[in-house]
Order: structure tokens, then sequence, then C-alpha cells
């Protein structure tokens, strides 16, 4: 059996959301309050709401994990974007084949010498 989290034990008991959660926990303690409580007012059935519990977990693994994802693209791009900045640099300096060849590995997304 899995262990509860605050963020559950806070939804399931009808507390007032803890302090500090960040986004994923906000949306995850809304459904979960909404569920418990429509399982407690006999909106809906307990395995209805398992279900739908199911589902909401696995949409904000889903969500936060293409977020985690957008978020390694923007790091790439920053490390690639300042690569490329400075190989631009150099070649404009100095237009050599050795230096047009370095600008394209930064364009490209290879590694690129220090000077």
């Amino acid at each position: 059996m899995s262990e509860i989290s605050v963020v559950e034990k806070a939804a399931m008991h009808g507390e007032p959301m803890p302090v500090g959660l960040c986004g994923r926990e906000v949306v995850e303690y809304i459904g979960l309050r909404y569920l418990y409580l429509s399982v407690k007012r006999g909106i809906i059935t307990r395995e209805m709401a398992s279900k739908e519990k199911r589902q909401l977990i696995a949409d904000l693994n889903g969500a936060e994990a293409a977020h985690e994802f957008d978020i390694k693209c923007w790091e790439s791009a920053g490390r690639r974007y300042a690569a490329t900045e400075s190989a631009r640099n150099t070649y404009r300096k100095n237009r050599t084949l050795e230096n047009a060849d370095k600008l394209m590995a930064a364009l490209d997304g290879l590694e690129v010498p220090r000077e």
C-alpha cells in the first residue's frame, strides 16, 4: 500500500489547501478534493472516483514530464545560442574556413572548442 501524500490527506479530509504547494500540487488538491466530496455526497461511486483519480494523476504526471522536457529543450537552446553567438562573432572578426567550421558545429549543436 502506498503512502498518502499531504496533499491527498488534506483533500480527503476537506482540510484547507496546504501552504506552499507547487502548481501541480494545487491542481491535484483541487481535483482530489472534488472527487472525495463527490463520493461523500453520493454524486459518483467510489469506483468512478478511483478511475477518475487514476486518470487525474496520470494526466498530471504526463504534464509534469512534458514540462520537464520543455525545460531541457530551452536549456539546450540557450547553450546552443551561446555557442553559436560566440562562433558567429569569431567568424565575423576573422572569416576563415576554420571559423566557419566552428560556426557550423555550433549551429549543428556539436561541441565547440573554447579558445
